[in-house]
């Protein structure tokens, strides 16, 4: 399994990523196997999601008349970016 070293990490970063590891009762290695884990898996949109959100923008711009879609992929992201 290929390994990945962090440079430069502050030191209160990793007193702190020390001290969420050992209230989780795991190693340090553990809890960053897991923080990256997630972290990942937070990026990925599910297909029904995606057409929840389609459905949704769909209804809350149903009969209105737009130009640039600049302002709706701005809120989108915004929306997208909460969730």
């Amino acid at each position: 399994m290929p390994d990945v070293l962090v440079r430069g990490l502050e030191p209160p970063v990793l007193a702190r990523l020390k001290h969420r590891a050992k209230k989780h009762h795991r190693s340090l290695q553990a809890e960053l196997k897991l923080i990256l884990s997630e972290a990942v898996e937070a990026d990925e949109v599910s297909f029904e999601e995606a057409v929840r959100f389609a459905d949704e923008m769909r209804r809350k711009y149903a009969g209105t008349i737009t130009g640039d879609s600049t302002d709706l992929i701005r809120e989108a992201r915004d929306l997208a970016a909460v969730d």
